[in-house]
């Protein structure tokens, strides 16, 4: 320590002293200033971080930012350079056990004596004993991140650290941090780009569209599963995830087990994308237009729609690309072109005739099957229709005949409703709305179907919005009548809460697979 002056190292400025300034030198050295600036927030950032570490607590980071900018700003008047919270005296204090402020308060009281009044009283200080102070913790942070950090820490971070010591030790201090931080983003990129961004892998035996359909529809679909796939995406993509995304689709299109139609990609828990990753996105549509495979992009969000729109990744450059808002009406309308493609096959080969018999075997054993499992169900169906039609025709004396029209609500979502309704014409939908005010669409309903029984038998508030989608007729049994057919025709209230029963169980069902697809 030392030498150090006699006297007063600080002299109060007056007025005549600013005019020795030289001001141009100083705007010369703006870059510089701005420099020191964003270096001490980055270091205070670093070392606030180490100092957790070493303190064993949270620190409150927003209270030590406003202390150390009030504090640069008081320091400033008297020629004092940026001051920041310091790893080293922290870490000093800490392992000799001395963790209370007054620590805080008389270092600072020693240099504020030293800077007014002059540091003759600390030649009395033992020069060993700060000399020995150093050593001790310059010796025990080595052995802390050198040599008991070893089996602790993966190898790739224990080379930065061994390589930031000895960038620190050649080159100097900045060049150490700037080394540390280019390696800790080149590792993080390394490691992020081997996260698996497809959360789920979906097929069309896994989730299905909420739109009723056909017997002969259904089982279409369910023949011919492999022509849908659905990715549900997560994180951020950039060029390395984007690439191995790219890779993986390239294996789904060509396996052979599949005959994939319609790739959809849900981008719900995407967080963003950088323009690299886009180049993947239009490398991948042109490969699955070659493909003749149909891109379809759902739950795509504002912070993605510019990227891709400023790019030019839009349906109008890809005609083979598609947009929708949820993963139902994009299921949907997949199903609807592969029914059509696939009710076509069926056409052209029956027209065929028998000309290539020999040759199509499977092709008919195919088809055999399908007709088979289709006319099960339609006589399935068949019986709950005729017990529908049955028990309504027998229940007219309770029952309200309601035309409905497109647009009109037969109930509202949390509104408390005893009314079943009986859907003999059109179609109605049952959608739903979160805090955010988005729908959902959960089901659509089309004739020999009920809704309403929630609230009718449970007194739950309705879940759902029950709005006519097309028009036609409905039979209404309200709450009055309900209880008049319990007690004049108990026997015809049993076959009616029957009907209930296996109608919620089907619906049941075909909701559960929506709600679990996370549409």
């Amino acid at each position: 320590m030392g030498p150090l002056p006699d006297g007063a190292l600080w002299k109060a400025a007056t007025l005549p002293d600013f005019s020795l300034v030289d001001w141009p030198l100083v705007l010369k050295q703006v870059g510089s200033i701005l420099t020191i600036v964003v270096l001490s927030a980055i270091s205070f950032l670093l070392n606030s971080s180490g100092i957790e570490i070493i303190a064993g607590r949270d620190l409150d980071m927003n209270k030590d930012l406003k202390a150390t900018g009030i504090t640069n700003l008081i320091s400033s008047f008297i020629g004092v350079p940026a001051s920041y919270v310091l790893v080293s005296q922290t870490a000093l204090a800490t392992r000799i056990g001395a963790k209370s402020r007054r620590v805080g308060v008389f270092h600072g009281f020693f240099l504020l004596a030293v800077f007014f009044i002059g540091g003759t009283f600390l030649s009395f200080f033992p020069k060993f004993v700060a000399g020995g102070l150093l050593l001790y913790l310059g010796l025990s942070m080595l052995k802390e991140w050198v040599i008991d950090s070893r089996k602790s820490i993966p190898v790739f971070d224990y080379s930065i650290i061994i390589g930031i010591i000895l960038v620190v030790e050649f080159f100097g201090f900045l060049e150490g941090v700037a080394m540390g931080i280019v390696a800790s983003v080149v590792i993080f990129v390394f490691r992020y780009s081997t996260i698996n961004i497809i959360k789920n892998i979906l097929d069309g035996s896994h989730i299905k569209s909420s739109k009723d359909r056909s017997i002969t529809d259904q089982r279409l679909l369910d023949y011919n599963t492999d022509q849908l796939v659905v990715l549900q995406l997560q994180g951020f993509i950039f060029f390395g995830t984007a690439n191995s995304l790219y890779e993986k689709v390239k294996v789904l299109a060509s396996s052979k087990d599949k005959n994939l139609r319609f790739l959809v990609m849900d981008l719900g828990l995407v967080q963003g994308i950088d323009s690299s990753a886009i180049k993947s996105f239009e490398k991948l549509a042109l490969y699955l237009e070659k493909e003749k495979i149909d891109l379809v992009l759902v739950n795509l969000s504002q912070r993605l729609r510019i990227p891709f729109e400023a790019d030019g990744f839009t349906n109008e450059n890809y005609p083979g690309m598609h947009e929708y808002e949820n993963l139902d009406h994009a299921t949907e309308f997949c199903e609807d072109l592969i029914i059509k493609a696939e009710s076509q096959k069926i056409k052209m080969a029956r027209q065929a005739g028998n000309a290539n018999q020999d040759n199509s075997k499977q092709g008919t054993r195919d088809q055999n099957d399908l007709i088979q499992a289709v006319y099960s169900d339609m006589m399935a169906a068949l019986e709950i229709q005729v017990l529908f039609e049955t028990l309504t025709d027998e229940m007219k004396d309770y029952l309200e005949k309601i035309d409905v029209v497109e647009g009109e609500e037969l109930y509202a979502q949390s509104a408390l409703s005893q009314d079943i309704y009986f859907i003999m014409r059109g179609r109605v939908t049952l959608s739903r709305r979160d805090r955010e005010d988005h729908s959902t669409r959960i089901r659509m309903l089309g004739p020999w179907t009920i809704t309403g029984e929630l609230g009718a038998f449970l007194g739950y508030r309705s879940p759902y919005t029950a709005q006519v989608t097309k028009k036609g007729f409905v039979y209404k049994l309200s709450a009055k009548n309900r209880d008049r057919l319990i007690n004049e025709s108990p026997e015809l209230a049993s076959k009616f809460q029957q009907l209930v029963i296996i109608m919620l169980g089907s619906q049941l069902m075909k909701t559960s697979e929506v709600i679990n697809t996370g549409s």
